[in-house]
């Protein structure tokens, strides 16, 4: 698996895009159809090829405030 958006916005140290992802995971997005669509909702912890997860990238970038947001979501 490639890397997804908020693996990357984790290992760019990107705070405020990764705040906006989880909070995405949060809210559902709902269609105008009434459908609950998630395709915006990253997957916490998902594993890219090598096994590694967006908290595995914030932490290797020493990013506190980025491990603190996925620690707090619950990401392993």
């Amino acid at each position: 698996m490639k890397r997804t958006p908020l693996m990357l916005a984790s290992q760019h140290s990107k705070e405020r895009v990764v705040a906006r992802l989880l909070d995405n995971a949060r809210h559902p997005l709902v269609t105008p159809f009434g459908c609950v669509s998630n395709r915006l909702s990253p997957q916490i912890d998902l594993q890219d090829s090598h096994g590694k997860t967006a908290l595995h990238y914030a932490a290797a970038r020493d990013n506190p405030g980025v491990v603190r947001q996925l620690l707090d979501a619950h990401a392993v």
